[in-house]
């Protein structure tokens, strides 16, 4: 799918009715977005693929989903990938290329709060806290020179807080980058409850500027980044992480059965 302007997947939920309680007929759950390449050619706030609630005052929960194995170009402007604000979603094996975004908010994969609590629907009730949002062994890649977040976690908005985010066994390289400009997790706001660890740099900013280049000084060798496809995201060697460590994911973006030390990133080395 190549578009602009407009969200390329969305995950959506009916009005939550039931009390904080889930409710089979109104939530979502069991949702899988797999085997897709999205390209925008130019990016204006949107995301590629979004899991949350269709509006701020809209209360519609969702849960336990799977965003894996697609391949994310980003066009000009500000880029983003994914967003959630459910519980229980799991990003794996997905190949980003945010090379094209000309704008310093190339946040790559979000998660947030937005829900201000005021249910549009009588009978609503709000979303839960967003929790347990994992991100295991994903690749992005950038030969641009605006900022880039790659993971996001973002308790600072009208919603609140966002809990028990896990980052493990990532791989980031943006090589041409300005100081003080990449970032591979991001945190701001109330985000407690974060695990990141194992990735290609676990160098973090935490809402101030630490003064540190994070992505771009050790280059993970892929097999090449002029075209970046998922195949090019493989590396010829090793990355500046020998191995990852064990968690949910068993094989690479193109089916290819992890070993028992898991690599890093979304396609086997």
């Amino acid at each position: 799918y190549n578009g602009a302007g407009r969200h390329h997947i969305t995950v959506r939920a009916e009005a939550h009715t039931g009390g904080a309680v889930a409710n089979v007929s109104t939530d979502t759950r069991y949702f899988v977005v797999t085997g897709n390449k999205l390209t925008a050619a130019v990016n204006t706030g949107t995301y590629m693929v979004q899991s949350a609630p269709s509006g701020s005052t809209q209360c519609q929960w969702g849960a336990d989903g799977i965003v894996d194995g697609n391949w994310f170009v980003f066009g000009t402007g500000a880029g983003k990938a994914t967003s959630s604000e459910w519980v229980d979603i799991t990003y794996r094996n997905n190949v980003v290329d945010t090379s094209a975004s000309t704008t310093n908010a190339a946040n790559v994969f979000v998660v947030s709060n937005e829900n201000d609590g005021t249910c549009s629907v009588s009978g609503d009730y709000p979303i839960p806290t967003p929790t347990r949002n994992d991100f295991y062994n994903n690749t992005v890649y950038s030969s641009g020179s605006g900022t880039m977040f790659a993971f996001k976690v973002d308790g600072s908005l009208v919603g609140g807080a966002v809990t028990n985010t896990t980052i493990t066994n990532n791989l980031a390289y943006a090589p041409n980058v300005g100081a003080n400009k990449t970032y591979l997790p991001y945190f701001v706001g109330t985000t407690t409850g974060l695990t990141h660890g194992n990735n290609s740099t676990d160098s973090w900013h935490g809402g101030a500027d630490d003064g540190t280049n994070q992505i771009k000084l050790t280059t993970p060798n892929f097999t090449s980044v002029s075209p970046f496809t998922p195949a090019n995201a493989k590396s010829t060697s090793g990355y500046a992480i020998a191995g990852g460590v064990t968690v949910p994911v068993w094989s690479d973006f193109f089916l290819v059965t992890e070993p028992a030390t898991r690599d890093i990133g979304a396609v086997v080395h």
